[in-house]
């Protein structure tokens, strides 16, 4: 069989300058030349154009040159264009081993973009072994646009399967890893802070004030520590589904009672008036510790965004077939920008200055809406905001 005089190469490269070089050294060479600027230009010149071999850049936008290689390899009508796959220095230092992951998606040959000066002998020798595979199939003539977006819209829905699958792995293992440290980090801080609470008893001989106060110190960098530790098991435990009520039936006014008692120390050190109004004979089924868990946040959260002076209200009463709770304070309020993502997860407001995970109000989101719930918050800059909790009676 005799090498056609004209064979026509796809360019596909986000670099202007880049697709010019390759295509004018392919040109004088004698072959026709088409390019694309990134991976979904590629795929439709793959169909409406039937290069006979693509060179096909690894970075780029929206569909990376892997990707875009594994799709045409995939689909019947394009799996015998050869495809050069080029790189930069780079993007090899990107990937453990650049060749093995472009003939993992398909690709006929790898080529470093610094070493291009044989890439008319490249072309060809890709176009002579392509001769004979070529001859297995039924000559293609470009596909019609309806036929081609068909195509590209099969191509993508399954790249994006993959992608969501892939991520889903990911999040799957990190939501493992994270659960697993948690869960281990969780007894040697248990003997640490027990340690420290024999040594501030005088159990393990006489301290004196300037060791009590290092000690002291020392106990609360441990309970900040182990509620960083408790938040990153919890939500672990949520994204993987894992995470169990414990419900019962309780009286509200005591557990408003133990949250006032809990808060009272915090908010005398900082002159703020922390009050309850809570409506008498409200029994909640729910999960006890997980409720208190999620008021315990938002007053903690309420008590450090209000200045001296301040207040801090919680009201409970029944509405209807639900119970309502409101956290108001007279804070500095949310600047409308953050209303809208303040329980996302490593949300941090604008002038929080004590550390923390960024992780409570995600977790109190999550743990009201395991109840069957609902969080919300309404604010005015300037006038302090009102956190509303909604639990079904």
């Amino acid at each position: 069989m005799i090498m056609p005089q004209v064979s026509k190469i796809l360019v596909v490269d986000d670099s202007g300058l880049a697709r010019q070089m390759m295509g004018d050294e392919l040109l004088q060479a004698g072959f026709e030349v088409v390019y694309a600027k990134d991976g979904l230009e590629a795929i439709h010149s793959a169909f409406t154009q039937m290069p006979d071999l693509i060179v096909l850049d690894i970075n780029m936008p929206r569909i990376n040159g892997y990707q875009v290689c594994r799709l045409l390899k995939d689909h019947p009508g394009t799996s015998h264009i050869p495809i050069l796959i080029e790189t930069s220095k780079a993007a090899t230092q990107a990937v453990d081993d650049p060749r093995s992951w472009s003939f993992e998606t398909g690709a006929d040959a790898f080529m470093d973009k610094s070493e291009t000066s044989d890439i008319v002998g490249l072309v060809q020798k890709l176009l002579k072994k392509n001769l004979l595979a070529k001859a297995k199939y039924v000559p293609l003539s470009p596909m019609p646009d309806i036929e081609v977006m068909m195509a590209l819209s099969t191509l993508l829905d399954k790249q994006l399967y993959q992608d969501v699958t892939r991520l889903k792995n990911l999040s799957d293992k990190k939501s493992s890893f994270v659960a697993n440290v948690s869960h281990e980090l969780k007894s040697p801080m248990a003997v640490i802070k027990g340690s420290l609470q024999n040594m501030k008893l005088g159990l393990l001989g006489p301290v004196s004030e300037k060791q009590l106060k290092s000690i002291n110190l020392a106990i609360g960098t441990v309970d900040r520590l182990s509620r960083m530790i408790r938040d990153l098991l919890d939500v672990a435990k949520m994204e993987a589904g894992k995470l169990e009520l414990n419900k019962s039936v309780f009286d509200l006014e005591e557990l408003v009672s133990e949250l006032m008692e809990l808060y009272l120390p915090s908010s005398v050190e900082k002159k703020i008036n922390l009050s309850c109004q809570c409506e008498q004979g409200l029994n909640l089924t729910a999960d006890r510790d997980r409720i208190l868990q999620v008021l315990a946040n938002l007053v903690s959260n309420s008590i450090k965004f209000t200045p001296e002076g301040g207040a801090v209200i919680l009201q409970a009463c029944k509405k209807g077939s639900y119970l309502l709770i409101k956290i108001m304070d007279t804070g500095h309020g949310i600047d409308p920008e953050n209303i809208g993502s303040i329980f996302d997860k490593f949300k941090r407001l604008d002038g929080e200055k004590e550390e923390g995970t960024g992780l409570g109000l995600a977790i109190a989101r999550d743990l009201v809406a395991l109840h069957g719930g609902d969080i919300w918050v309404e604010s005015e800059l300037g006038k302090g905001a009102t956190f509303f909790v909604e639990l079904p009676l």
